[in-house]
């Protein structure tokens, strides 16, 4: 399906992609709220409630936390966000990105989780994991497209020890 095939997509621009801010937070969560519930449940490894997205929001720190997103000029609604948080090891970043489904399949997850992944590395992080439902094609074509190598068979967890862009 191309882009003109897609509802509500075909006559608008292409979304402006930049780095998100605290002042962003409100518009993360709606974007996360959105999210169907099969989308939700892979982004967060689980059910996740509205309450769970909430409070999952009300921990992103913009200061420490990478966020990227991709905008709707039109609406200013945010349709695609990757984010890379500090993991429980030193100089490792787990990274998780999302887009809506009319969005899909026009490389915005790539886009996104590649300059989360640029600007990881650039700050000192050394690997960087992504973690995904092992029958999410689409997240394993993104990190096989990265460059990123199975770190463990049988699990979904990818290790890139460096972003190809």
């Amino acid at each position: 399906m191309d882009r003109a095939d897609k509802p509500g997509v075909a006559d608008s621009q292409p979304p402006a992609l930049r780095r998100l801010e605290s002042g962003d937070l409100a518009a993360i969560e709606t974007h996360l709220l959105d999210l169907d519930l099969v989308s939700r449940n892979r982004r967060f490894h689980s059910g996740f409630s509205d309450a769970a997205v909430a409070a999952y929001v009300r921990r992103l720190d913009p200061s420490t936390d990478i966020l990227f997103g991709a905008i709707e000029e039109d609406s200013g609604r945010i349709v695609g966000l990757a984010e890379a948080r500090p993991a429980g090891r030193p100089r490792t970043v787990d990274v998780a990105a999302s887009v809506l489904t009319p969005h899909r399949r026009r490389g915005l997850a790539h886009e996104l989780v590649a300059r989360t992944v640029a600007v990881a590395f650039g700050q000192g992080a050394t690997a960087v994991e992504l973690l995904f439902a092992p029958d999410d094609a689409a997240a394993a074509h993104i990190a096989a497209g990265l460059g990123a190598s199975r770190a463990a068979p049988g699990r979904a967890v990818l290790l890139l020890a460096e972003p190809r862009l």
